[in-house]
């Protein structure tokens, strides 16, 4: 990104320094950030201030603002962040103790990771804490060297270092938020807390909570800087207070310590029924609710703890306990999870397989929890979506963070949160990582292993010869392109592995002896080079999940693929990867992940082995429908049953001359269910539409694509589906005429048509010459419309009736003399035509006919030029 690419939108905030936070525009993207002004700076000093904002860019947790990029202008730094739409915390009016504990505990967060990074803040004040619409509170980090603020501020009675000041500034902060409700400060009050004096006293108030009221009435005397309301606080908050702001360093409590501070306990009770609420919507079990257990602190090895420090008042007495033994894995507790169950345990421990900047999908991680039985269920309940919900908590409770979006297999990339995992013990127990140099230490009782070797002094294979019970074993990506071969006896001693994750490695062939992993649930071979697997691939009868995506040389599957009837996840391209289908799939009715289905003229190769496939989810494609010889043997793919599917493809080879009935006929016989979200019919060659897709019973639909539905001569009825945003018509080059029959049906009357249409695509429609049959009240959120590649339209409807309406391109339309007749709607922003010689024209500014009816328009291309309106 270039500093040229931003676009300054709004100046947030001011300070005193000269620094300024805007809010800026990518203007080739349209993406948001935050952008800090820093006044002059050294020049000597730029390769300094780079490295470090080098750091803090790799700085990565949910409670920081991600900083991007910095650019050097002149004499002026410009550091691009993280957008917070609500901007800071300065002026903020937090008046309930509620809302203050959210924005202190989140706080604590962020700073308790930067501390375990040996990284002091040395800057928390409210202008450096944000907040956004999703009441996301992140404290903004540029680093020291951008910091205007000293190491250390001393001289106000109390004794602090880099880190401990840290935490006094939130208990500073704290109080500037609480302004005028029970405190009664204002913002300059708590500033001019600096003569003894008044230090004094008010550290007194706040180490002696149970005193404060007399303390408040002296100090209302004593001072005029420090006027107070005669009212209460909780002793909660006095006394997280007292433990940020102890005069006594060594009594002063960490940024970890305070996360679990009382004050913050009512943020912990909501967090927990909100997770409670979830997981009984999940439906995980019958009772869920009643098999929660509480992970209380006396349960945590009360041998081992230690108090620190006291803060007592006449009601209680609270205690934080020291660091533990940083070999003991975190509790449950520390993770943010007081309730949970023992399955949902076993799935955040089967993390400690990936490294902190290891990236996985959500389907991958579902599908590995299942392989080692992390989940269990009852009929009729799925694993899969029980799992699914799982996953969806630990991403509430930042145990997962979402990393980046994969825009080749277009699936969100997530993360172990490393801020909570970095105390995970994975070096004993269970799960062991082989890493350089620890070849020779290891020992063979791991039950799961995470191979991380970036160079082989023993060969994977004789490494494995210790490991009797393995159950997992993962290669990492980075060390994958070193295991080109595997031996032919590499499986043999591995019986009761469950898990194989081989994926980005230079396997080209597969031995054998995988025949021989009886337990294997799962094994992913993506992105390899192997050009077939093994028949003897038939013999791991408990596989559910097969993981083939982006194996461009496979060309086939094995011919026994049948036999494994366990198979839940088949992954992988199959139009692009496969010539056809093995037989006998229709023995595969627990199959949920299957992208298509190419369908064959051979026995067990039809449509029909789709039959009992009632598990398939998600995006699905049935290819080859020409090899459906009729109506009735369409019928057999029973698609009405299968619920799952959101999205379905229809797909037939270009046969422009066969225009047969039976055509029609099987396409009518092919209605999916009613909660569909997408539609696409490609290469039709019947000459009428199926009735079906006209139907309103189709309450979810959201988009329709028709491509090449090359004998089709008149456009279906769509106006009724109350759902559909999106409508793509393409190549039906035997439609002449777009009439009222396209908007409602005969005998429909008082309902505007297209309710939520927001996108008409019409291209490519080489015989259509007038659309018209559109009434007062159709199409009211159509915001984009494209007409290409239409030569012989001539009429178009008028376009005030699209009241909404954004976004109009008209191209290639040989025929259209002129604009419909009236002004285009006020909504226009942007309007493009090319290649239309009579439009063009007549939408010249310099006497145009139709000028006046664009002119208003904010944004007009005419053959790639832009109109300038000025």
């Amino acid at each position: 990104m270039n500093f040229s690419d931003l676009s300054f939108k709004a100046l947030i905030k001011e300070e005193e320094s000269g620094e300024r936070v805007y809010d800026v525009v990518n203007r080739v993207t349209g993406a948001t950030y935050g952008m800090m002004e820093c006044s002059h700076y050294n020049s000597s000093s730029r390769a300094e201030i780079n490295h470090e904002i080098q750091i803090v860019k790799q700085l990565d947790h949910p409670n920081l603002v991600k900083c991007y990029e910095v650019f050097f202008v002149g004499d002026m730094i410009y550091l691009l962040f993280e957008h917070m739409d609500r901007g800071s915390l300065v002026g903020a009016d937090i008046t309930s103790e509620s809302a203050l504990a959210s924005v202190a505990y989140q706080v604590l967060l962020g700073l308790a990771y930067l501390h375990e990074n040996r990284i002091s803040h040395n800057d928390i004040r409210p202008s450096n804490i944000f907040i956004n619409s999703m009441e996301e509170v992140k404290v903004l980090y540029p680093g020291r060297s951008l910091s205007k603020t000293p190491l250390v501020v001393s001289g106000i009675g109390a004794i602090h270092d880099e880190f401990s000041w840290d935490v006094w500034s939130v208990g500073s902060s704290i109080l500037k938020l609480y302004k005028d409700s029970y405190l009664g400060f204002r913002d300059r009050d708590i500033d001019e807390v600096n003569d003894q004096q008044s230090f004094d006293l008010f550290t007194s108030m706040l180490e002696k909570p149970s005193r404060n009221l007399g303390v408040m009435m002296l100090m209302q005397k004593s001072s005029h800087s420090l006027e107070a309301q005669v009212q209460k606080p909780s002793t909660d908050l006095w006394t997280f207070l007292a433990c940020c702001m102890q005069t006594d360093l060594s009594k002063r409590w960490t940024a970890k310590e305070l996360v679990s501070h009382p004050f913050l306990g009512q943020l912990h009770l909501r967090t927990e029924e909100k997770m409670k609420k979830r997981m009984i919507k999940a439906e995980t079990s019958a009772s869920l609710s009643d098999a929660l257990s509480y992970v209380t602190e006396e349960q945590l090895s009360p041998e081992k703890k230690k108090p620190k420090i006291s803060v007592e008042d006449k009601d209680s007495t609270y205690m934080v306990e020291t660091p533990k033994d940083p070999a003991q894995p975190v509790p449950l507790v520390q993770l943010g999870l007081h309730h949970t169950l023992d399955y949902l345990e076993r799935c955040i421990q089967h993390c400690s397989l990936f490294l902190p900047d290891y990236e996985f999908g959500k389907d991958k991680l579902v599908q590995l929890w299942i392989a080692e039985a992390c989940i269990e269920v009852e009929a009729p309940k799925r694993m899969e979506d029980v799992a699914n919900s799982y996953f969806d908590i630990l991403v509430h409770e930042e145990v997962i963070i979402h990393s980046n979006f994969d825009k080749l297999y277009r699936e969100a990339k997530y993360k172990v949160n490393a801020s909570k995992s970095s105390t995970w013990n994975l070096r004993g127990g269970n799960y062991l990582r082989i890493e350089e140099g620890h070849l020779g230490k290891i020992s063979g009782e791991a039950l799961h292993l995470t191979w991380h070797c970036k160079s082989l002094d023993r060969t994977l294979s004789g490494a494995l010869k210790n490991f009797k019970q393995l159950r997992t074993l993962l290669v990492l990506e980075d060390c994958g392109a070193l295991i080109k071969q595997l031996p032919s006896d590499i499986f043999l001693g591995l019986k009761l592995l469950r898990t194989l994750d081989l994926s980005r490695t230079h396997i080209s062939e597969f031995p054998g002896s995988i025949g021989t992993l009886e337990s294997l649930r799962y094994l992913d071979v993506s992105e390899t080079p192997i050009k077939r697997l093994p028949e003897s691939i038939d013999c791991l009868l408990f596989l559910q999940t097969l993981k083939l995506r982006g194996c461009f040389g496979l060309y086939a599957l094995p011919r026994g693929l049948r036999r494994l009837v366990n198979l839940r996840h088949l992954d992988l391209d199959i139009i692009s990867q496969l010539k056809s289908m093995p037989t006998g799939m229709g023995n595969l009715s627990k199959l949920q992940t299957l992208k298509a289905f190419i369908v064959g003229k051979n026995d067990g190769c039809g449509i029909g082995e789709l039959k009992n496939m009632n598990d398939i989810t998600g995006s699905f494609c049935i290819s080859r429908l020409e090899n459906v010889t009729n109506a009735e043997e369409a019928k057999q793919a029973a698609l009405a049953d299968k619920q799952r599917i959101d999205k379905l493809e229809l797909r037939w080879h270009d046969h422009e001359n066969d225009s047969s009935q039976d055509t029609a006929e099987i396409l009518e016989c092919l209605q999916p269910h009613f909660h569909l979200k997408e539609l696409e019919i490609i290469s039709f060659s019947g000459s009428k539409l199926p009735s079906w897709i006209s139907n309103p019973s189709f309450t979810e639909i959201a988009s329709i694509t028709l491509y090449k539905c090359i004998n089709c001569d008149i456009l279906p009825s769509m106006g009724e589906l109350p759902s559909l945003k999106t409508l793509h018509i393409v190549e039906m080059k035997m439609v002449r005429d777009i009439n009222t029959l396209f908007c409602r049906t005969h005998g429909t009357h008082g309902v505007n048509a297209f309710p939520l249409l927001e996108k008409l695509t019409l291209d490519n429609m080489l015989n259509l010459e007038e659309w018209t049959g559109i009434q007062d009240g159709d199409f009211p959120c159509l915001r984009h419309l494209s007409i290409r590649y239409c030569p012989k339209l001539s009429v178009l409807p008028s376009m005030s009736y699209f009241c909404s309406l954004q976004h109009l391109e008209v191209s290639h339309c040989m025929q259209l003399i002129s604009l419909p007749e009236g002004l285009l709607p006020g909504s226009l922003e942007n309007l493009i035509i090319r290649d239309c010689p009579n439009l063009n024209e007549r939408c010249n500014r310099d006497g145009g006919q139709d000028w006046f009816k664009i002119a208003n328009v904010k944004a007009i291309w005419i053959d790639f030029q832009e109109i300038s309106l000025d």
